[in-house]
């Protein structure tokens, strides 16, 4: 099924969309989260976070308050400042201006401070928390120090250490009031009382031991009126609660919709990305071009950028509450984020589909890139060394040349006289060259016959130009090959033409003379030369069909053991009766111990009976057939020889070419393809066909790898009978 993809400006809008819903989901799923146990659960006012930070502020209010309270304890009096300052917080914790609700006491349980009547904390509020604080006096600026810098340093204090050099000891300069003492290792005790001890070589000082320092904790309790009786802050984020509570069901089930939305229409880019109009393909846009880590590095810039700007956008909204401008902004700030988010996202889809993630990395990039470096630097290393012989000897003549030079220079005479010798040298090589040159061109040029006389050359060119002969050699050799190929092609096409056109024209002739005899005993005549015409041409057929079955290995090969002296023995016998009619006498030398091959039996039978066949068709009557096996070096050969009735006045190989025959005339009844069938299948179970020709002498050879005796009689004997049914069907076929 074919499907209809959107075209790019669709893609957009949608892209463009798929940012808007999600950044508008992200903030309304971040308020339904933040606030899901007012959703859910149905939590109070007093619980909202808002509330629990805002009392934790006026808190800090009140221990400030219970600290100038315990300086003023401490001290007796409080400086103008933190009387005024004092007046301040008393007025804003001020029960009537304010529904905070605390009280501070000191360890021991005391009231220090507080807004309630000691006891009626509990009763007054919805909710109690409580906390400690200690706080510190005695330092040197004379304030009180908070819990929170109890581990400050000791220069706070106005305390040193000192290293006198002449004692080679470290002393302790302390500093009480307008008094500076000073204290060695040995007067640890001493300074004991400033908080300071001595051991493992150093100074160490714990403020809980200094006389100097006044501490006091205090516990203070907090919380918020229940019910509101005031009309203050509380009051206000009260009802600002109770707004907001209304409307967050409807921001929820909005983070909902725009959070399905948004996933549907990322989905949907999914599934189009990398897709054009009518196309199949993926396709990639030029941003998905862009190498992989460097889309993302631009896309994680942008988004940290806009993330740095909306920090101070951040920030104005938690300190001057939501305004339109700040809203836009956050707003405007969430889409880019987004869709940096999405772009980042589609590409990666994208490089996916297209199988081009990995390819499109900058680390993929640089491999490559390092990769295909080596791989020149390999080759040309690898040419190098190729060409090192001849690199070899032009550096060694020429550092020779250059250590001559430098040798003769002193002696003016000598360094013109190499100098001659160098530039005679260089003559004799130009022109040595030249010579191949012209060598070259000649060969190329028509005369591949042509042959460069290296004598006087140097051992380089010497070589160079003997390979240069030996290129003519083999091109005239191959010259020679293609035409006796194509002269080869012209005579089989003219023998087969020949030898089928004859049995044809035969056929043709005596249906035509059927068509017009009336007589019996003619037609029977006519009838069978057409059967003996038609299975000579059938014969022709299938012999040349075996023969390029034969030469081109097509043929099945079951080699088995085969005891060859036994088969001559069934082939002579064979052949025996036909060979006396044309009064021909066979005779056999076979060895007294039987020799065996490994041959396949159908295979080396049909070449023996093509043998036989050409002695019976071409052998000089009245003469006698010599048949011999003999074994010779881990081989056993087979041997027929016989006297040709016709002069054989052609060459061996010649002879075993298809359709050529020992006669010129070409009346026999044979094919011409005996004795390439006979060679083709020799060759096929690997043994060796040879001929030779000492004038009407005719020996044809076949030669195979001696087996061994072993288990070879069974096999044999396994044979016989296959052997003996290939022969009866030979005879029917030949005398049919």
């Amino acid at each position: 099924m074919k499907y209809s993809y959107p075209n790019r400006t669709v893609k957009w809008l949608a892209f463009l969309l798929l940012a808007a819903l999600t950044a508008g989901g992200f903030w309304a799923s971040v308020v339904t989260i933040g606030y899901w146990d007012t959703l859910w659960i149905g939590g109070s006012f007093y619980e909202d976070r808002e509330v629990r930070s805002h009392l934790e502020l006026e808190s800090y209010s009140a221990l400030e308050l219970a600290a100038l309270y315990q300086q003023k304890a401490w001290e007796e009096t409080l400086n103008y400042r933190d009387e005024q300052r004092r007046l301040a917080l008393e007025a804003a914790l001020n029960p009537e201006r304010t529904n905070f609700r605390y009280q501070v006491h000191r360890q021991d349980g005391t009231l220090l401070c507080g807004n309630v009547e000691d006891g009626a904390l509990d009763s007054a509020v919805y909710q109690t928390t409580m906390g400690e604080h200690i706080l510190w006096q005695g330092l040197s600026d004379g304030n009180v120090l908070d819990a929170e810098w109890e581990n400050y340093n000791m220069a706070y204090l106005g305390d040193a250490l000192i290293w006198v050099p002449e004692r080679d000891e470290d002393q302790l300069q302390i500093t009480s009031g307008e008094e500076t003492l000073l204290f060695s290792p040995r007067e640890a005790a001493q300074a004991a009382q400033y908080g300071w001890s001595y051991y493992e070589e150093e100074w160490h000082y714990n403020l809980n031991r200094d006389s100097r320092i006044q501490s006091a904790a205090l516990i203070i309790e907090y919380g918020l009126a229940q019910p509101l009786s005031i009309e203050d802050d509380y009051s206000y984020l009260e009802l600002s609660y109770e707004r907001f509570r209304e409307r967050l069901p409807i921001i929820a089930s909005l983070a909902l919709v725009l959070d399905l939305m948004a996933l549907t229409l990322l989905l949907f880019l999914c599934t189009v990305a990398g897709h054009a109009p009518d196309c199949e393909t993926i396709q990639l846009a030029r941003l998905d071009r862009i190498p992989y880590g460097l889309y993302l590095l631009v896309l994680l810039g942008a988004g940290s950028l806009l993330l740095a700007m909306g920090d101070s956008i951040t920030y104005s909204l938690n300190a001057q509450g939501s305004h339109p401008d700040t809203v836009i902004g956050i707003a405007l700030i969430s889409f880019g984020i987004a869709a940096c988010c999405l772009a980042a996202l589609l590409t990666t889809v994208t490089r996916i589909k297209a199988r081009s993630l990995l390819k499109s990395t900058l680390v993929y990039l640089v491999c490559s890139t390092c990769m295909r470096w080596l791989r020149a630097c390999s080759r040309w290393c690898r040419e190098v060394g190729q060409s090192w012989p001849l690199i070899g000897q032009v550096g060694a003549v020429l550092g020779a040349y250059l250590l001559m030079s430098i040798v003769t220079a002193p002696t003016v005479i000598l360094f013109v006289l190499w100098q001659g010798l160098t530039f005679t040298r260089l003559l004799r090589l130009a022109k040595q060259w030249q010579q191949i040159r012209a060598g070259t061109a000649r060969i190329v040029g028509g005369e591949p016959g042509f042959v460069i006389d290296t004598k006087g050359f140097s051992p380089l060119l010497r070589e160079h130009a003997g390979q240069l002969n030996d290129l003519g050699g083999a091109i005239s050799a191959a010259v020679d090959a293609h035409v006796k190929s194509e002269r080869f092609k012209a005579e089989l096409i003219t023998n087969v033409s020949h030898d089928l056109k004859t049995p044809l024209t035969s056929i043709i002739n005596y249906v035509d003379l059927m068509k017009k005899e009336s007589d019996p005993a003619k037609l029977q005549t006519y009838l069978e030369v057409l059967d003996r015409k038609s299975q000579r041409l059938k014969k022709l057929t299938e012999d040349l069909v075996e023969a390029s079955k034969a030469s081109t290995g097509n043929l099945s090969v079951s080699k088995t053991k085969l005891g060859m002296c036994q088969l001559a023995e069934q082939a002579a016998a064979e052949y025996e009766e036909r060979f006396a009619q044309r009064q021909l006498t066979l005779l056999s030398a076979l060895p007294s111990d039987e020799v065996y091959v490994e041959a396949d039996s159908r295979h080396i039978w049909r070449v023996l009976d093509n043998l036989l066949s050409n002695c019976l068709k071409y052998a000089l009557e009245h003469t006698r057939i010599y048949l011999s096996v003999t074994r010779w070096s881990g081989t056993v050969c087979l041997s027929l020889k016989n006297i040709s009735q016709q002069p054989l006045n052609i060459p061996p190989d010649q002879l075993m070419e298809r359709f050529v025959r020992g006669e010129s005339s070409r009346t026999t009844e044979g094919s011409g393809l005996g004795l390439s069938i006979a060679q083709s299948l020799t060759e096929l179970q690997g043994g060796i066909f040879q001929i030779d020709i000492d004038g009407d002498l005719f020996k044809a050879t076949i030669t195979f790898p001696e087996a061994a005796e072993s288990e070879a009689v069974s096999s044999v004997q396994a044979e016989r009978l296959d052997l003996n049914d290939l022969m009866f069907h030979t005879k029917f076929q030949q005398e049919k």
